[in-house]
Formats: C-alpha cells, sequence, structure tokens
C-alpha cells in the first residue's frame, strides 16, 4: 500500500472512531485474536493500540497460538486463548478461526485490519446504552463490586461474570517467522481470563475482588457461552 493510501486509511479510520466517541453512552469492548507470528497483525496491533486509548473502549489484545508452528512462539499466547476464539467461531458459524480478527461486545465478527467496518460497528455499539451497571469501590487492597441491571423494566439474560487481567503495553523483539527482524508494539494484553460469578440478570450481584500485582483488571458480564457482552468497566 503506497503511502498516501496508509495515510487516507488511518484518518478515515480516526473520523469514523471519533463519531463514535461523541455520541457514547456505553463502554464498547473490543477483542482482538492476533499473533507475533502472524505477518498480517501488526497493522491491526496497531488499531488496538489506538483503540486502547479512547475512554469509551475496552481494548484487549488475546494472543493465540496456533502460528507458533511457523518458526516463533508468541511470548503472550495461551491455549486459552484460542479456545475463546473457537468458541466464539463456533456460536458466530464459522468454520476457522483467524487471525487477525475482532470480536465487537460479543456478537461482532470482523477482520482486525478493516478499520472503516470497525468504525461503524463501534459507532452503532457506542450508542447503545449498557444492560448491566458496574459499580467499585476500592479499599485495602480490596474491590468491592456491585452488578445491577440498568433498566429493572428488562432483564438482562443470565450472565457470567468475568475477571480480565492484562498488562498495558509491551514490546517484543521477533527473532524468527514470518515477522522476523520487526521490534512489535502491543497494547492491553491479556493474561488471564476468569470466572468470578454468575448473574440471573435482575437484582444485584456482589462480591469482594482481591486487587493483586501490576496488571490491570477488567470487569466484563457476559451471556453464558460467550454470548453478547452486557457491561464491562476497569477496576481502580
Amino acid at each position: 500500500m503506497k503511502k498516501n493510501a496508509v495515510l487516507a486509511y488511518f484518518l478515515a479510520f480516526i473520523a469514523c472512531i471519533s463519531t463514535a466517541y461523541a455520541e457514547a453512552k456505553s463502554v464498547v469492548v473490543v477483542e482482538l485474536f492476533t499473533s507475533q507470528g502472524c505477518s498480517a497483525c501488526p497493522p491491526a496491533d496497531a488499531l488496538l493500540q489506538d483503540l486502547a486509548e479512547k475512554p469509551h473502549v475496552l481494548a484487549l489484545a488475546f494472543h493465540v497460538d496456533y502460528w507458533d508452528y511457523i518458526g516463533w512462539k508468541d511470548t503472550f499466547a495461551q491455549p486459552v486463548f484460542t479456545q475463546r476464539q473457537k468458541t466464539y467461531a463456533k456460536r458466530l458459524g464459522r468454520k476457522h478461526v483467524y487471525t487477525p480478527q475482532m470480536i465487537i461486545n460479543g456478537h461482532h465478527d470482523v477482520v482486525g485490519s478493516h478499520a472503516m467496518e470497525i468504525g461503524e460497528i463501534l459507532s452503532d455499539e457506542a450508542k447503545e446504552p449498557q444492560a448491566a451497571m458496574i459499580e467499585s469501590i476500592a479499599k485495602d487492597g480490596e474491590i468491592s463490586l456491585l452488578i445491577k441491571n440498568s433498566d429493572n423494566s428488562r432483564p438482562t439474560p443470565q450472565s457470567e461474570i468475568l475477571a480480565i487481567r492484562f498488562r498495558a503495553a509491551s514490546q517484543v523483539e521477533i527473532k524468527k517467522g514470518e515477522n522476523k527482524g520487526r521490534i512489535l508494539s502491543y497494547s492491553n494484553i491479556v493474561a488471564s481470563v476468569s470466572t468470578i460469578g454468575n448473574w440471573r440478570g435482575t437484582g444485584t450481584w456482589k462480591a469482594s475482588y482481591a486487587g493483586s500485582g501490576t496488571d490491570k483488571v477488567a470487569i466484563i458480564v457476559q451471556g453464558k457461552n460467550q454470548g453478547r457482552i452486557y457491561g464491562s468497566a476497569i477496576l481502580p
């Protein structure tokens, strides 16, 4: 792609994203499935870096391990992240997994480097209010969580409460494989995903979460079997 075309591509992307945030009513969760061994992934990784800086987006990078065989073992990849992507593929009717792929709010599937399409989806999703509201208070190393339905007249489907730990940023020198010789930057790199509870979709859900380490933690309310995402927040 020529330099001018690249510039136009990014300017158009930023324009779409800016429109989404100007009208935003809720946080949109973007999951990028990526790999250090994938030559097509760096543009998507760069887009995720831009998204990670936006106040109304929770951007998360899940590194998968199925490209490790081509010469470079991804230093952030875990089999559980590959399984998460496969679960999405099955639910969304895809026969295969691929990189780079973005899943937006648990129910939109898009190529992770298709900036214009991503911008349009984010704009639409940002206009929808979160069904689940998440409140948190930090005190003495422990975080009190409260989740409630934002509209009591419309119960949210039964959901899982996920705690996702992630690292804000890192650079990696790639010494083998398709990206050999490059130093690549990554943002919001997921380290772990754990289910900390279940919510029936009405009333309130309360729990305590022990904060530790230097990783950031996001709480996500997601429909059973990796369904639609109804709410999210980054803990203090």
